[in-house]
């Protein structure tokens, strides 16, 4: 509850609203049930006790204003199917649904299920109206793509079943697949079945099986997909940012291993593609680490990543060592991001009518917090090497109304319970600091128990600098200057309580991405 605690004291304000513990909450004593089903492990979830599950943890979660989620693996437990135990509410056995020669790459507590037949329906169902009755609002269904052969494998039987099971329970849940990369291929599976799907392998600070240059090559691939609406996003995968651990899978335990500018590109890429939001670290620690929190809690980036109409990105230019990218905001704005992977700074320039908008138009720096005066044909912004800027630009009719923060209206927001086919899932943060700016975002994690369990994730420090280059980085916020140089953020203006909250019901508030944390039970490479 600790990870909790701190998400609900330090994030909530600022949009992040899930909790999800991650992979292996049944591991050591690996406990079935009656029908074959997981609970979760007594000895770190002492509160999970009998078949009650996660029924006490999920309503202590939902008691601080937070949702709850959990992981999980695709498929039945070997040893249910070695006991051959009856599948909940049917006829059927876990031998019946278990397919014995589809096994996990790398993970061996499970067995595939044959999703087409009947049996492997049942199975779903059973463990959905389980999960639906501990009170979860969000699933992660973890090796529904096979990574590691040529072609990839993805499990659409499986996928198309856990849709159906969800619908069955009549609960709105967020589901989110894993691993990557996801393919374009199966855009139209995805979009029917899914609220988020890894764009990526697992993504780190380093180390990882993912890099950034992998998350830029995969968000190219991604943009302009036909038939992707609001409510279904491309993942691209948690933010190992802040302290990475006590249990890191790739490194030792540790500060994110990222620049400050480093982190700041993660940020504004997640921020504008737009990708979901899922803090990986250690939550406590924030409350000592104002750098992480001003980054995760910019109120302007996560406005972006949040806009109501819910568009994709576009990739305006590139070149070697540098991109820039745009994309449509409610209202007739547009948010461009300036992305410099040199070992230089750089001077980045767009024109107005590249973005095809008025040159009367107003702009916003996102993370200096400032309006920018602009004398030329467009926007032009000093960017730091390995960093990165997030503007916005408002057309005269609205400039004054929405340009800064761009509220979101209350009829796209959701009471956070849970969220469906058509809830956005998306995951944690964004903040800020004035200038530096940052390096690949990737997945991170971290760990708790249900009693006094810490949240944490790993990694290895790294320099840090601002926008002129150099390791000073400041996070311009509404908020007070901190120890670290950056801003601390104030109270978001608006609506941003609610940012990231998921429809009540499967079908509604389909443009919000989720605002998350990720809290480990243990901590995978997926």
């Amino acid at each position: 509850m600790q990870a909790a605690q701190a998400e609900q004291s330090i994030l909530l304000s600022a949009g992040y609203r899930y909790v999800v513990v991650d992979y292996l909450w049944f591991d050591p004593e690996d406990t079935i049930d009656a029908y074959g089903r997981f609970l979760p492990s007594t000895s770190r979830f002492p509160s999970a006790t009998g078949t009650s599950g996660f029924t006490s943890l999920a309503a202590r979660v939902h008691a601080l204003g937070l949702a709850f989620g959990i992981h999980i693996m695709r498929g039945i437990p070997r040893v249910a199917v070695k006991a051959n135990t009856p599948i909940w509410n049917s006829t059927y056995t876990a031998a019946d649904a278990g397919n014995t020669s589809d096994a996990c790459p790398w993970d061996n507590h499970m067995w595939g299920v044959y999703g087409a037949k009947p049996a492997g329906q049942a199975w779903y169902d059973s463990i959905l109206a389980q999960y639906t009755d501990w009170g979860i609002d969000f699933i992660k269904v973890d090796d529904m793509l096979n990574p590691d052969v040529d072609p990839l494998v993805y499990h659409q039987d499986e996928v198309d079943a856990v849709r159906q099971s969800i619908e069955k329970t009549g609960r709105s849940i967020v589901l989110s697949l894993s691993p990557g990369p996801m393919q374009t291929a199966n855009a139209a599976d995805l979009e029917a079945n899914a609220n988020q799907w890894r764009m990526v392998d697992d993504f780190w600070d380093k180390d990882g099986l993912s890099t950034l240059p992998d998350v830029f090559t995969a968000s190219v691939s991604w943009q302009g997909v036909a038939g992707l609406s609001p409510g279904h996003w491309p993942d691209a995968d948690m933010l190992p940012l802040g302290y990475l651990g006590p249990r890191c899978p790739v490194h030792a335990s540790g500060p994110t291993a990222f620049s400050k500018n480093q982190q700041v590109t993660v940020m504004s890429l997640w921020g504008i593609l737009p990708s979901p939001l899922i803090f990986g670290g250690n939550v406590p620690m924030l409350a000592s680490d104002p750098w992480t929190t001003a980054l995760l809690t910019n109120e302007e980036v996560i406005a972006v990543n949040q806009d109501p109409d819910g568009k994709e990105a576009a990739l305006l230019s590139q070149s070697a060592t540098q991109q820039i990218w745009s994309r449509d905001l409610s209202s007739g704005r547009k948010a461009v991001g300036f992305f410099n992977s040199g070992t230089q700074d750089a001077t980045m320039a767009v024109t107005f009518a590249a973005l095809g908008i008025s040159p009367q138009s107003t702009v916003r720096d996102t993370w200096h917090r400032t309006g920018l005066t602009v004398t030329g044909a467009g926007p032009s912004v000093d960017v730091p090497y390995e960093s990165a800027a997030l503007l916005v630009i408002t057309p005269p009719q609205t400039a004054g109304t929405d340009a800064g923060t761009g509220d979101v209206p209350e009829d796209a927001m959701a009471d956070g319970s849970s969220g469906g086919r058509d809830g956005s899932a998306t995951s944690s943060s964004s903040s800020s600091s004035s200038g530096s700016s940052g390096s690949p975002g990737g997945s991170g994690s971290s760990t708790a128990s249900d009693s006094s369990g810490s949240a944490t994730s790993s990694s290895s420090s790294g320099s840090s600098g601002n926008l002129a280059g150099n390791d000073a980085g400041s996070a311009p916020s509404t908020g007070t200057s901190s120890a670290c140089g950056c801003v601390a953020a104030g109270a978001p203006s608006g609506g941003f309580g609610a940012v990231g909250f998921i429809a009540a019901t499967a079908f509604a508030a389909r443009r919000r991405r989720s605002i998350f944390v990720q809290v480990c039970a243990r901590l995978p490479l997926r």
